[in-house]
């Protein structure tokens, strides 16, 4: 999926100039994964059942087999194909891409 592309300052991470535009335009495959994750359900208002609330995970202290579901859950509904989500020393790892 090509998009708006943003550093972790939230800037526009890329420049392209397009149609006179200047716009950061990159494959952002991993930035919605974080976005996901990130994300409280309703935050997106075109689609707003995406959202994991990943905070409530971790105030429960429950990373467990049951987060890794529920992430598979938001990315596929944000349009992935999910491969896998596992946890490694408590980072999370989601092997998941968009179709072409």
């Amino acid at each position: 999926m090509q998009d708006i592309h943003l550093n972790a300052m939230g800037d526009v991470d890329t420049i392209v100039l397009t149609n006179e535009n200047v716009v950061g335009v990159s494959q952002l495959t991993e930035q919605d994964k974080m976005s996901v994750v990130g994300s409280f359900t309703g935050d997106y208002m075109n689609n707003p059942d995406i959202g994991l609330n990943a905070i409530d995970f971790l105030h429960d202290n429950t990373l467990d087999s049951s987060f890794c579901r529920e992430v598979n859950k938001q990315c596929t509904r944000a349009g992935m194909k999910v491969r896998t989500v596992t946890l490694v020393d408590g980072d999370v790892i989601i092997d998941a891409a968009y179709e072409n």
